[in-house]
């Protein structure tokens, strides 16, 4: 995918018996590839979000 348009988000996946399943994608998380994932908390759009 160098170099071409593709979703950069990172998602959870699942591979089982009937294929593979693709989650949402993680929000709000920092260094999940380096393994250490952190939060670093509701942005302000979700805090907008949940107050209305």
């Amino acid at each position: 995918m160098r170099g071409s348009q593709h979703e950069k988000q990172i998602r959870e996946f699942t591979i089982d018996t009937q294929g593979l399943h693709i989650g949402s994608p993680f929000k709000n998380i920092n260094n999940i590839i380096l393994g250490i994932p952190t939060s670093s908390g509701p942005t302000e759009r979700d805090q907008l979000g949940e107050m209305f």
